[in-house]
């Protein structure tokens, strides 16, 4: 479920469209139909010109969606313990008024039951954290140090 979440959040950061390259495909047909139908006679050119740009327009839009390589970042238990134990670090090492920017940062609500005395806290991912795996070899460089 919090994968789940995550892969969303990455999705809508990156804005990343799994249909993007089937979307392009059919502003291509599209627009190769009203080509082949110009060659084979259709008259009315005003209108074929102008849904030439106007799909010529869709498919720039398209284009501009990032078709992204790699996965999300995956949550397990390891990751969440490891985050815990470093934030308790950090916590401790901080001021009050750093503490409580840190804390601001992942907390996304608070709700108090006053009758049953009982906090309620959601965290959230601060805005531009997530981050995703990238594949070797597409923005990938190796350390070179010692050459």
């Amino acid at each position: 479920m919090v994968n789940e979440e995550v892969r969303k959040l990455w999705e809508k950061q990156i804005n990343h469209d799994p249909q993007a390259k089937r979307k392009l495909a059919a502003i291509d047909g599209k627009i190769a139909n009203i080509r082949r139908s110009i060659e084979d006679g259709l008259t009315d050119t005003k209108w074929a010109n102008g849904r030439i740009r106007e799909l010529t327009s869709q498919r720039e839009c398209m284009a501009n969606v990032v078709e992204t390589v790699g996965e999300p970042l995956r949550v397990d238990v390891d990751t969440v313990m490891a985050y815990r134990r470093d934030l308790k670090r950090l916590l401790a090492k901080g001021t009050p008024q750093e503490r409580k920017q840190l804390i601001r940062t992942w907390v996304h609500e608070m709700t108090l039951d006053p009758k049953k005395l009982h906090v309620e806290i959601k965290y959230g991912v601060p805005e531009g954290m997530l981050m995703y795996k990238r594949l070797a070899g597409v923005g990938f460089e190796p350390t070179t140090s010692g050459l």
